[in-house]
């Protein structure tokens, strides 16, 4: 009789876990309704165009429109990856905005200066694609209101920022690798310890409830 108990509430446990993933999958897919093929491909796009001003402006010697022009690569490289490797609708979106308000305008100052047709003309077609690459994140991207993360490293949820050692076993729950959890908000993954709220609860820990605020250490975490 007890052996049945116990395989019966293990298959429980395994239903409501993947219950917890099916909600957690079909709330992901609410994150963003943007086409990442379509902003893959502009992003792409606004690459050449700023090679292409690079290019130009080695020829004609203008050496800061050329420097400026070069930053704006890199940082719009960071975009190109991050949409590979998964960033954040909140990571994407900062990259954007430095994109911006920081490299294309320091880009325009540069081209104004120089007096340069060529150039202007060139920084005129950079511009128009950086804003339909812009306009189209945009209209498809919604803030996220939770983030999964899986734990790399063993690691606990806990009342404080104070060592978990420190703290009796009603203010901590241990999280064990490759354990998933899901957070309210999107929690970003500093390099510190954060402050978390459990979407789902966290089996087999009185502290782990849902709706509970915590903290957790992010190097020991990872986007699922």
């Amino acid at each position: 009789m007890h052996a049945m108990m116990k395989k019966i509430l293990l298959i429980t446990f395994a239903t409501v876990q993947t219950l917890s993933w099916q909600t957690a999958e079909a709330r992901d897919f609410n994150i963003a309704n943007f086409d990442e093929d379509r902003l893959s491909d502009l992003s792409a796009a606004v690459l050449r165009e700023s090679r292409e001003l690079v290019t130009i402006a080695r020829r004609a010697q203008y050496r800061e429109i050329q420097s400026r022009a070069q930053a704006f690569y890199g940082q719009t490289s960071l975009f190109y990856r991050g949409l590979e490797d998964g960033l954040s609708i909140r990571e994407l979106g900062d990259i954007l905005d430095d994109l911006e308000l920081i490299n294309l305008n320091q880009v325009r100052r540069a081209v104004d200066r120089a007096n340069d047709r060529s150039m202007d003309d060139q920084y005129r077609v950079l511009r128009r694609t950086f804003f339909a690459l812009k306009a189209e994140f945009e209209d498809g991207a919604e803030e996220p209101d939770y983030t999964r993360l899986v734990i790399n490293y063993g690691t606990y949820f806990k009342a404080t920022t104070a060592q978990a050692s420190s703290l009796p076993y009603w203010q901590k729950c241990y999280i064990s690798r490759n354990q998933v959890v899901v957070l309210e908000g999107d929690v970003r993954l500093t390099g510190g310890t954060v402050r978390v709220t459990l979407v789902d609860p966290i089996p087999g820990c009185s502290f782990g409830s849902v709706g509970q605020t915590g903290y957790i250490y992010t190097p020991h975490f990872n986007r699922y």
